[in-house]
């Protein structure tokens, strides 16, 4: 398997860098940047998507593995980058 992340805020979009033969559980230490505006207010709804994918030449074919989304609001809230 050779999985890689899709991460989307809004409109914008990044890829990480696939993880080639790194077995079940793969580690990336990427950042990444996003153009945020309007993040206050008690209705703050903006989240973060992360897709894992992974390609597996023996089927030549991309598979979707997971996705889980993360709320801006507990991110800033947690202290964390």
């Amino acid at each position: 398997m050779d999985p890689y992340v899709l991460i989307q805020y809004g409109s914008q979009e990044c890829k990480s860098r696939v993880a080639q033969d790194v077995g079940k559980n793969p580690v990336w230490n990427e950042k990444f940047k996003f153009k945020t505006e309007n993040l206050g207010g008690a209705n703050n709804q903006h989240k973060i998507t992360f897709e894992s994918w992974t390609r597996t030449p023996s089927l030549l074919t991309t598979l979707s593995v997971n996705q889980r989304k993360v709320y801006v609001k507990d991110v800033i809230s947690s202290g964390r980058e």
